[in-house]
């Protein structure tokens, strides 16, 4: 089960995924943690230390890790983060022991952490983040997890997803609000843009309202009338506290919001649905009919 954090940059969507993977960690054997954020701070709100190996320095090395045989015998692959898997793929399996996720995560306690890190100097001015995304995109579509395992995205501020395959790649979106006419608007161009298309591929989208510090402020969101339903109301923290301490703060209080969600986190497309989305987004983003050849007539996720 993958569960997305968005929302506009400073809404606290970093914090609310960290105290939700903290909180699963004492629930489940393992727990998984993704920053996809381009300001990266999740690994501070969980107190991970350790240098991390980044997922977007690595796109080639995990591309031919997940298709060396295949490689072998068609030459022109594709070297995409949407390419549809085949029988000659390899997988990611979840679990510390899979080669992929133990090269990029860092386990503590019963959680993992990894990152698909910010700009390198030489790239500033010369290079789109959506690039350092290509390597997340092949993580997620060659994930194999199951419907009791979780995996937890604090994704890039806006709607930045919706110009890669990752707005499919997860089966639920927590989308992250204060009460600002920006971070609303955020949501809502986010709902506009792929809503049609969430709906259609049954990945379920909840609200979770951040920083509010008085009535006035929920009278405000009222007015925008959200039609997705709203998981949360968090207060405005006035103290400034470290990001680990708040981190414990929303474990600690608001634990039966997590139990709630955990409750709803029910993956209503099978594998074979995302497999036909993934098929689909990739004839889509080259048109081209000689690129058929590289979909596999033989393989299901099922055989």
């Amino acid at each position: 089960m993958r569960v997305a954090f968005l929302g506009k940059g400073g809404v606290g969507k970093t914090t609310l995924a960290a105290a939700m993977a903290k909180y699963l960690a004492k629930k489940m054997p393992l727990v998984l943690a993704i920053d996809a954020d381009v300001n990266e701070h999740l690994n501070q709100a969980l107190a991970i230390d350790k240098p991390l190996v980044f997922l977007g320095d690595h796109f080639d090395w995990l591309f031919d890790f997940l298709f060396k045989k295949r490689l072998f015998k068609i030459s022109g692959l594709p070297r995409v983060g949407f390419l549809p898997p085949s029988t000659e793929s390899r997988f990611i399996v979840f679990g510390k022991e899979d080669p992929v996720i133990a090269k990029f995560f860092c386990f503590k306690d019963n959680f993992g952490v990894a990152m698909v890190g910010s700009y390198s100097k030489t790239e500033i001015g010369a290079w789109c983040y959506h690039g350092r995304l290509n390597t997340l995109e092949l993580f997620l579509h060659y994930l194999v997890d199951k419907k009791d395992q979780v995996l937890i995205l604090d994704m890039n501020p806006g709607v930045d997803i919706v110009a890669t395959s990752l707005y499919f790649a997860c089966d639920v979106y927590l989308f992250v609000v204060e009460p600002t006419i920006k971070s609303l608007q955020v949501f809502l161009d986010f709902k506009k843009l792929v809503g049609d298309r969430l709906k259609k591929y049954k990945i379920q989208v909840g609200v979770i309202i951040n920083k509010i510090y008085d009535e006035g402020d929920l009278e405000f969101i009222s007015k925008y009338k959200l039609k997705d339903p709203i998981l949360a109301k968090i207060p405005y923290f006035l103290t400034v506290v470290e990001p680990q301490s708040l981190v414990d703060q929303l474990v600690k209080d608001y634990s039966s919001l997590f139990d709630m969600i955990i409750s709803q986190l029910v993956s209503l497309r099978t594998k074979e649905d995302y497999y036909r989305q993934l098929t689909e987004y990739f004839l889509s983003r080259f048109k081209e009919e000689s690129v058929t050849k590289f979909i596999d007539p033989n393989f299901s996720f099922t055989s």
